[in-house]
């Protein structure tokens, strides 16, 4: 009995062999890799591409499932050759065409392939053996490497924080910059994270609406605080998109710049502005050609021009035809970096009149520290050289005057005496300072003299009431 099982045993794997060599002959021509078993793994036969890819001649009858030296998973790791593809294949279990392994050869050197194993059954579906054919993806794998290396360069080089966020919110993947934005010192600090956990509290809710919008496919950007894991606060402005992962898993991908200086900038910017449209002032930018480039509330009403009557327009429509000089000197001392400080003159309204001024001017320097215009900064002092002008037509009127004017404060210090004091008394200007009371013949003089003068100067309506001090005035 068991003769007669050896001898079916014998006949059938003779049959296979025969069969086998066959499927040799038409494959024997291939530049691919490929070798076929008997229906327990032995080898029954290889091309001599498998030779050359694996670095050793397989023995027919032995060798079992495998032909390489040694097998590893795509990770490295050791791979039985129970367990290889054409075992599995022959075993029924099922097999995806997407499994890399590595071959290594006895010299050490290793290789990439992709197995594609099928099992041969004969003509009652019996299961007769199997073909596996190597194909060599090494130089693939190569440049792969390769790619993914550069690829890791670039993205550990990017000055702005680049991430992949699962779906469920969990960090996948950030670089170096990133690190640095969330204040993590390592990859083990970051990578699993839930990174809604770092984004600001009343940030959260708009995040996790736009982390979904992007996993279900959409492009955006989204501004959002976060606060990195030392407390540090941070702008940020992520770019995203969706990115799907080789089983179809949608991740999202974001490139983040820290925009927090900006902000900062702009806050400052907007405060400036408020400052500068409540200013009672006229504040006046303009480039170094004399264009005006900025116009306040002030300069409307000082000038009577608009902010859009005045910007772009050249600076000199505010100066009068006598004085269109002053412009290049101003313009020069700016180009030297020079600041004009209070200087008077006067300008041209809209209307034609013309007013009093006082101009101080600096140069504005860009972040390169090149001069590129200037602020100009007009105060109408038209009132105060009005009452400069009174004031020294009061005073010739004074000191003209033929009669005796004395003027003290509640102290009874003297604080003005004119020519006709000194005439009338005999004193000179060195009573101004003294007190009433050390000179009996002042005091005396002027002890018949009222205690207020009223004085009007010409048709302006202009007076000057003396009420903080006695105003006298003696008679010859």
């Amino acid at each position: 009995m068991s003769a007669r099982v050896s001898a079916a045993t014998k006949s059938t794997r003779t049959a296979s062999q025969t069969a086998h060599a066959h499927l040799g002959q038409m494959v024997d021509g291939l530049a691919l890799a490929a070798y076929a078993t008997d229906a327990d793994g032995f080898v029954t036969y290889f091309n001599d591409a498998v030779v050359t890819l694996t670095g050793r001649v397989p023995q027919l009858g032995s060798d079992q499932w495998c032909v390489t030296w040694k097998t590893l998973h795509a990770d490295g790791s050791h791979l039985p050759h129970g367990e290889c593809p054409m075992a599995s294949a022959l075993r029924g279990e099922p097999f995806t065409t997407a499994v890399e392994c590595i071959g290594e050869r006895p010299d050490g050197s290793r290789f990439w392939y992709a197995p594609y194993p099928t099992v041969l059954r004969d003509e009652n579906g019996r299961v007769t053996g199997g073909l596996n054919i190597l194909v060599d993806i090494t130089a693939r794998k190569n440049a792969q490497t390769q790619s993914e290396a550069l690829f890791q360069a670039m993205f550990d080089a990017t000055p702005d924080c680049v991430m992949l966020i699962r779906r469920s919110g969990r960090l996948l993947q950030i670089n170096n910059a990133g690190l640095a934005t969330l204040e993590a010192t390592q990859l083990e600090d970051a990578i699993g994270r839930d990174f809604e956990q770092v984004v600001a509290p009343e940030c959260r809710e708009s995040f996790g609406q736009f982390h979904a919008s992007i996993c279900a496919g959409e492009r955006k950007s989204h501004e959002f605080d976060i606060i990195g894991l030392r407390g540090t606060r941070r702008c940020i402005e992520s770019y995203s998109v969706p990115l799907k992962d080789f089983h179809g898993e949608v991740a999202h991908l974001a490139v983040a710049r820290d925009i927090s200086h900006r902000k900062a900038t702009e806050r400052a910017a907007l405060l400036l502005s408020a400052i500068v449209d409540s200013s009672d002032d006229a504040i006046i930018s303009k480039d170094l050609n004399g264009v005006i480039t900025s116009w306040n509330k002030s300069a409307e009403r000082v000038f009577g021009y608009t902010a859009d009557e005045a910007v772009g327009k050249p600076v000199t429509m505010l100066i009068p035809p006598d004085r269109q000089q002053e412009e290049p000197m101003i313009l020069s001392r700016l180009r030297r970096g020079e600041r004009v400080d209070h200087f008077e003159t006067i300008r041209r309204r809209k209307d034609g009149s013309l007013i009093d001024i006082s101009l101080t001017i600096s140069p504005v320097r860009n972040a390169a520290g090149r001069i590129i215009g200037a602020s100009k900064i007009a105060r109408d002092v038209s009132a105060s050289k009005h009452d400069e002008r009174a004031q020294r037509l009061l005073s010739a009127i004074v000191d003209s005057s033929e009669d005796a004017i004395v003027s003290k404060d509640l102290n009874g210090i003297i604080t003005s005496w004119n020519k006709g004091a000194e005439r009338l008394f005999g004193y000179t200007s060195e009573m101004v300072g003294q007190s009433v009371g050390q000179r009996d013949l002042v005091r005396e003089r002027l002890a018949h003299v009222g205690n207020r003068v009223d004085i009007s100067i010409g048709d302006t309506g202009w007076r000057r009431n003396f009420q903080d001090a006695e105003a006298m005035t003696a008679m010859r």
